[in-house]
């Protein structure tokens, strides 16, 4: 084609629109579509940093709200992978809002709902919310989504998981936690620490009288 097609543009990015929502008018399903920003004076600021890292900063800042990323994989293709990781942090930061705000209405379902679809860390978050709240089944059907969830691997994700178990009054549930993550790191003083504190918990209260005494 010759080098002036491009003056068709409007007339395909139409036929688009129609394609997307045939139903309804182009000029309101431009609408429907994510602009960039800031705009002035309803045009694109062609000076705004679009750039790979830029975006994940107006990520954290709040200024963009969602992302969707087709033919890459942001956390591993990019130099940081720890800022490209701000989308999981901010997507835990909005399951945790939404879980909590559901609970605080008495949507209890709902509420574990929208933190079981969230990343493990956020279903502790909630748990805990869920566990303050006194929604002590909820708190559990959280853990128990979250420890199943968890890799094997993660550490501090499954010490948190233990840790709310034991706050609910499940030491033996936190116990047996730490055994299992004893079975790959026998040498961790800490985890032993831990594990004899939830045993004690969980012995008979006679018991744990007589190992006070």
């Amino acid at each position: 084609p010759s080098a002036n097609w491009w003056q068709n543009y409007p007339k395909y990015f139409i036929s688009l629109l129609k394609a997307w929502w045939p139903e309804v008018d182009p000029k309101e399903a431009y609408g429907y579509l994510p602009k960039l920003s800031p705009h002035k004076g309803g045009i694109p600021d062609k000076s705004a940093d679009y750039s790979h890292y830029a975006i994940f900063h107006a990520m954290l800042a709040g200024r963009i709200e969602g992302l969707i990323a087709i033919g890459q994989n942001p956390a591993n293709s990019a130099a940081n992978a720890n800022l490209a990781s701000l989308k999981d942090a901010l997507l835990q930061q909005a399951a945790e809002e939404l879980a909590s705000a559901l609970l605080a209405a008495g949507e209890v379902a709902e509420a574990t709902e929208a933190a079981a679809a969230a990343p493990v860390a956020a279903r502790i978050a909630v748990a805990r919310a869920a566990r303050a709240a006194g929604r002590i089944e909820a708190a559990e059907t959280l853990l128990r989504r979250a420890e199943a969830d968890a890799a094997q691997a993660d550490r501090p994700l499954l010490l948190a998981v233990a840790k709310e178990w034991q706050a609910l009054g499940r030491p033996s549930d936190a116990a047996r936690l730490l055994e299992t993550l004893l079975a790959d790191r026998p040498g961790d003083a800490d985890l032993w620490l831990r594990l004899a504190r939830a045993r004690r918990a969980a012995a008979p209260p006679a018991l744990r009288r007589g190992v006070t005494r």
